[in-house]
């Protein structure tokens, strides 16, 4: 069926929607994960010289050793932060997806992303009054409650991220890549807006000021986009179609059910699943058509969160004594090098279908190449470690995270715009959902198994 002029998406205004609302939803994760020189400030040793991580006197000679001021000076609670980090987005992401597949039955769109991005506006206020707090008197505190407002935020990114999918699915799948591509653009737009704030900034509290003053600004476009796209007529039409074929299904079941209740010979004689049974039933064979697109989903980002960021965000340059090497280069090789090139993977896969819709075992085969990256960055010089460094050029560390950047865009974009296409149209949100949750899923897992990747190598 042929939309109606009047229900044209004109400009493309609502791919730039979907694309920002993309963006503010892993905005949080992004900007937090990034602010990694901050938290090491604020978490340093009350009587410490070292108030900030940069190496000062380190021969590249010697490969095993760490530069003075590298993570080897780091306290326990330094040296905790980014795995645990990680670990308090995952999980509840993970739970509130799962909640969200029952939100979304009693609780309506509007509600479920306008309270999502409120909240995570005002956990990032908080974040940027603590800035201007000193908390070196009670770290252990601030360490906790940082950890409590990154658990209350990915809930609320969860709830936003996964309705968002279910929202795209009943778009044409280029909406779904917008989706994509906007949460690698956020964290794109996080290292950029790090290594500017670095630039022009004074010291760490300043430019973490402005820093996280810029989220709360981002995350207040994000919830206007949204109110706007839920009154175009170009979106309000494909979502009213979704809604239109569920509605005549239930009254269907509906009818069936009052003719169930009359005599037999008055009885209609239709075939109609049960209003109990199809729910499962359509959910069970919605699983079974996308559920490779499920598992290559959940590895990608499981191999992703393995390494990113609490394995390379240790990953130190093998030379010192340049702002190259002691400033810039964590924010640009390890966080802006991944997101860019993680951005360009999910922006060129509205493009090109390498492997294609059809390939599923090549698809599969990509995804598990991707198992090699955790030990190829374990062989980079990470600090604090035991064994010997064997890639001693930083041009490895670049060249692996470019790749592992464009690998992670491109393929799990590919997988969250084919596995809707295997499904009924009304079954198409379910399966956004489904791929959704198996994202959160993976990052999750791969957050908890970065504890045991950098055990073994340091």
């Amino acid at each position: 069926n042929k939309v109606p002029y009047s229900c044209v998406s004109r400009l493309n205004a609502v791919y730039f929607f979907f694309y920002m609302i993309g963006l503010g939803t892993l905005l949080p994760w992004n900007f937090f994960i990034t602010a990694n020189e901050y938290w090491m400030f604020k978490l340093q040793d009350k009587n410490s010289t070292n108030s900030t991580p940069i190496p000062q006197n380190f021969t590249s000679g010697n490969t095993t050793a760490s530069p003075p001021g590298s993570t080897a000076d780091y306290n326990s609670l330094q040296l905790l932060f980014q795995n645990a980090l990680a670990l308090c987005a995952m999980l509840p992401n993970v739970v509130f997806q799962l909640l969200n597949t029952v939100l979304q039955q009693r609780i309506s769109e509007k509600t479920r992303m306008v309270t999502s991005l409120l909240i995570m506006n005002l956990c990032f206020v908080v974040t940027v009054v603590f800035v201007k707090i000193d908390t070196s008197s009670w770290q252990q505190l601030f360490f906790g409650l940082t950890m409590l407002i990154v658990v209350i935020v990915n809930c609320c990114s969860a709830i936003c991220q996964s309705s968002v999918f279910g929202m795209a699915a009943s778009l044409p799948p280029r909406y779904t890549q917008a989706v994509m591509a906007g949460q690698g653009m956020g964290g794109v737009f996080a290292a950029l807006a790090m290594i500017a704030t670095l630039s022009f900034s004074t010291g760490p509290t300043s430019s973490a000021f402005a820093f996280f003053l810029t989220a709360v600004i981002v995350l207040s476009l994000t919830l206007l986009c949204y109110i706007i796209l839920a009154k175009n007529k170009f979106y309000r039409y494909h979502r009213g179609k979704t809604f239109r074929r569920n509605s005549t299904k239930n009254r269907s079941q509906k009818a069936l059910v009052i003719n169930e209740n009359k005599p037999d010979h008055t009885r209609a004689n239709v075939c109609v699943e049960s209003d109990e049974d199809k729910p499962l039933s359509h959910n069970g064979t919605t699983v079974k058509k996308i559920w490779l697109h499920c598992f290559c989903v959940f590895f990608t980002f499981f191999v992703t969160l393995a390494c990113f960021p609490a394995i390379t965000v240790n990953i130190k340059s093998m030379s010192t004594g340049h702002l190259w090497n002691d400033v810039y280069f964590t924010p640009v090789c390890c966080f802006l090098m991944f997101n860019l090139t993680d951005w360009l993977g999910r922006s060129i896969a509205g493009y090109i279908h390498i492997p294609s819709e059809k390939s599923r075992i090549a698809l599969l085969i990509s995804v598990l190449i991707r198992g090699v990256f955790p030990a190829l960055f374990a062989l980079c010089n990470m600090q604090p470690r035991n064994a010997p460094v064997i890639f001693t050029n930083d041009a490895y560390y670049i060249v692996f995270m470019v790749l592992f950047g464009l690998s992670n865009g491109h393929l799990s974009t590919l997988c969250m715009q084919y596995g809707p296409k295997l499904v009924t149209s009304e079954n198409a949100g379910t399966a956004g959902s489904m791929l959704a949750f198996s994202l959160c899923l993976g990052l999750a897992s791969g957050a908890g198994f970065s504890f045991v990747l950098k055990m073994i190598i340091t």
